[in-house]
């Protein structure tokens, strides 16, 4: 695509339509996994189906806000490359990531999803405070529920806790 083009529709709608290409190639891929016989309710494409769609969903957010950011001011929306600083800040949300990766299997779901939660909120500037907190395990119990509760996927519990209280 040419820089023209690119500078006429925003960064961020080109962004936001190479994630909904990306999702939609995803969603079909997941149609491809074969069901075991061993499968829960939701299937071995259920939680790659999910992924999919909430990407798909964050993508036309992604699109809309750079459409409407060039409607509401062509020339600002022109002017808004981000820089070095800002592609660095945005490949340090890698960190959390990584961490919930290696910590999942000793702190389990539950304490990991609170610390990612946490993390990427301090990462991205909010106060630390009850209320961040409240909200970290407000998002933890809602993830935990919608996997456990609603789609019946088991979920690590951590090998930490058996040999703290056991």
């Amino acid at each position: 695509m040419s820089s023209r083009v690119t500078r006429a529709i925003g960064r961020d709608a080109v962004v936001g339509a190479a994630a909904l290409a990306l999702a939609g190639a995803y969603g079909y891929l997941a149609q491809g996994i074969p069901q075991s016989l061993l499968a829960d309710s939701v299937g071995a494409a259920g939680l790659p189906t999910l992924y999919a769609v909430v990407l798909a969903l964050l993508a036309l957010v992604l699109i809309a806000r750079s459409l409407a950011a060039r409607a509401a001011d062509p020339e600002s929306a022109a002017r808004g490359v981000a820089g070095r600083g800002s592609h660095l800040r945005a490949l340090g949300l890698l960190l959390p990531g990584i961490a919930y990766l290696l910590l999942i299997g000793s702190l389990g779901y539950f304490a990991t999803v609170l610390l990612l939660i946490l993390g990427v909120a301090l990462y991205a500037g909010a106060r630390p405070g009850v209320g961040l907190f409240a909200t970290g395990v407000v998002g933890a119990s809602v993830m935990w529920a919608t996997f456990v509760v609603l789609f019946a996927i088991p979920l690590p519990s951590g090998s930490l806790w058996p040999r703290l209280f056991g």
